[in-house]
């Protein structure tokens, strides 16, 4: 749903550990900034094949422990929040006006009628929480976009190659990191996050080695 003033006046947030919705999921996007603190808790992660792809963490839900060892990975941190496209319009000067527009999952528990944060204050205007929503998802915008250039880069030097793998009981399409000269690679393309890309990519290779430790529950296979 659209969230706008005129018909969420009345709305409120309770705030929800959302750590629990990632961790109860088979797999979740993540981007840079997750993997490490994810790979410490010993989750697998993978960079899922396809051409705006992320990285995926590979979970197994359980009911006994947090399998996200406290770490509540960024694409989850704002939900039931979204950006959405902008939306242009004009002001009381006849000027034109471009604003983001923010969305919300309208089946989320986080909404009640009596209890938890505002949305909007008396004048229509986005409360204090909600600019911080708003704030917080422009910055997850930008991991995004960064993790987005990473692996872009990883896809210029052809350090990619799709394989599939089984982790559980299902399946998934990813890329097969190749670290021979990398680094040399990503030193030609002369690009200020070489550094990082590479980084990226043996974090990526070590954890997804771990893949094939997991017998009789997981196996890997070229496609």
């Amino acid at each position: 749903m659209l969230i706008n003033p005129q018909q969420h006046a009345s709305l409120r947030y309770l705030p929800i550990d959302n750590r629990f919705f990632a961790a109860s999921r088979s797999w979740i996007k993540v981007v840079c900034e997750d993997i490490e603190p994810l790979i410490r808790r010993g989750v697998p992660i993978a960079l899922e094949a396809g051409s705006d792809a992320l990285p995926i963490a590979l979970l197994r839900p359980t009911d006994m422990d947090d399998p996200l060892g406290g770490h509540t990975p960024v694409m989850w941190r704002d939900y039931p929040f979204a950006l959405g496209p902008d939306t242009v319009g004009l002001n009381h000067a006849d000027q034109v006006t471009c604003h983001a527009s923010l969305w919300a999952d309208p089946d989320a528990p986080h909404w009640s009628s009596g209890d938890g944060y505002r949305l909007f204050d008396p004048d229509e205007k986005p409360t204090p929480f909600l600019r911080e929503v708003m704030a917080s998802l422009q910055a997850r915008h930008r991991m995004i976009q960064h993790t987005y250039t990473l692996v872009g880069l990883l896809h210029r030097t052809e350090a990619l190659s799709p394989m599939s793998i089984a982790y559980g009981d299902q399946r998934h399409a990813i890329y097969r990191i190749d670290l021979t000269n990398l680094a040399e690679r990503l030193d030609v393309l002369d690009s200020e996050h070489s550094a990082q890309a590479y980084y990226l990519a043996t974090l990526l290779h070590e954890s997804q080695a771990w893949l094939s430790c997991f017998e009789n529950t997981s196996s890997v296979t070229s496609l």
